[in-house]
């Protein structure tokens, strides 16, 4: 079972990894040597990836130079965002190019995972869309019901709850349920939760959002490559 084609949300104005990404572009920070996107997309192939679309936005004429010389040039399809569309608008620009199931990718979030399983379980149901949640500290709490998203609480502080991890599998329907132009996942998720269309899966492993320095230095020290003169 394999999932072919993969969004990775890289448009955004990067601002909580300020003053580094006034320069280098968060998809092109660098971990263990080699670029964020670089990572995601190496492990998506793991799993039968064979497309990559890529939204961009800030600095999009860097990061769309360093993908076009990359190894992986030929499975990269770039949208550039004239205006940022928001999550859901992001993965709204590629509905005409995808006709099966997909990825969805924020490109801050970084992880080692098995998505095997993973991919197994969304194959197994009839939902529009599984997506992956872990415990995490986050002011947005998904309450799980038998596999099904029931609801989604937001909390004016953050708190150790169940979360989206920024990574998900979705059916082609799902393009259904975003509207033109600008719009936010959230939204779209809570119009699943009313029709039942919405799983949830529970995956032990780290995985940690890079988008912020806690993170990002998170990850350096803890794989051992951290050197103050090479971070990026």
């Amino acid at each position: 079972m394999e999932i072919l084609n993969a969004i990775i949300l890289s448009a955004g104005w990067s601002k909580r990894l300020r003053p580094i990404t006034f320069f280098i572009p968060k998809p092109l920070i660098k971990i263990k040597g080699k670029e964020i996107i670089i990572h995601i997309i190496e492990n998506l192939e793991k799993f039968g990836v064979k497309k990559f679309y890529v939204n961009l936005y800030y600095k999009k004429e860097k990061i769309e130079k360093f993908l076009k010389s990359s190894k992986f040039k030929d499975k990269i399809f770039i949208y550039r965002e004239k205006e940022i569309m928001g999550t859901g608008g992001g993965i709204k620009n590629f509905e005409k190019y995808i006709d099966d199931d997909f990825f969805v990718h924020n490109v801050d979030i970084y992880h080692n995972l098995n998505l095997k399983d993973f991919i197994e379980f969304h194959k197994s149901h009839k939902k529009t869309a599984t997506l992956l949640l872990f415990e995490n500290f986050s002011k947005s709490e998904f309450f799980l019901k038998n596999d099904e998203i029931i609801d989604i609480l937001i909390n004016e502080k953050k708190k150790k709850v169940l979360t989206y991890s920024g990574i998900g599998i979705f059916r082609k329907e799902f393009f259904n349920y975003l509207p033109e132009g600008k719009s936010n996942l959230i939204d779209a998720f809570y119009k699943m939760i009313k029709n039942e269309d919405l799983k949830g899966y529970v995956l032990k492993g780290e995985i940690i959002d890079i988008g912020t320095y806690k993170g990002l230095l998170k990850v350096c020290l803890k794989k051992g490559i951290f050197n103050r003169n090479k971070l990026i």
